[in-house]
């Protein structure tokens, strides 16, 4: 189990046909509770930070990190809550995507994202979250 931020926990583990799993943990929301929102829209544009990058548009999100890069539809997206994605390849886990503590969804989408988000690789080695910053629409 990792914490990735103070109210979002992914637990990865291994299912019987040994495929990667991530069931991510939150609590509550940072809003007033009054809505629900999805975190993939919620991040559109690009996102930048130490050796990884992720590209959320209208085709779904692409992550880069490293120099290897994997793109995922919106039906391989499966949302935690109201704080995290997890990126799904052929019925395994990939990667998480988690709202930090700082990020405010914006109810106008013309509007730029404040705050940061995390990436967080699927994998049973141990790994840390990256932070990326919001670089621009894309």
């Amino acid at each position: 189990m990792k914490w990735i931020a103070n109210d979002v926990a992914a637990v990865t583990y291994k299912a019987a046909d040994q495929t990667i799993h991530q069931y991510i943990g939150t609590y509550g929301d940072r809003g007033s509770g009054g809505s629900y929102y999805y975190v993939g829209p919620s991040i559109h544009g690009r996102w930048s930070g130490e050796n990884a990058e992720v590209i959320s548009n209208q085709e779904g999100i692409t992550v880069r990190q490293n120099g290897e890069m994997d793109t995922f539809n919106w039906d391989q997206v499966v949302q935690f809550g109201t704080l995290a994605v997890v990126l799904v390849n052929n019925g395994e886990a990939a990667w998480t995507i988690s709202l930090n503590e700082n990020f405010v969804v914006q109810s106008d989408s013309s509007v730029p994202p404040i705050g940061d988000i995390s990436l967080y690789k699927a994998t049973m080695e141990k790994n840390e979250p990256v932070k990326l910053t919001y670089k621009g629409s894309e």
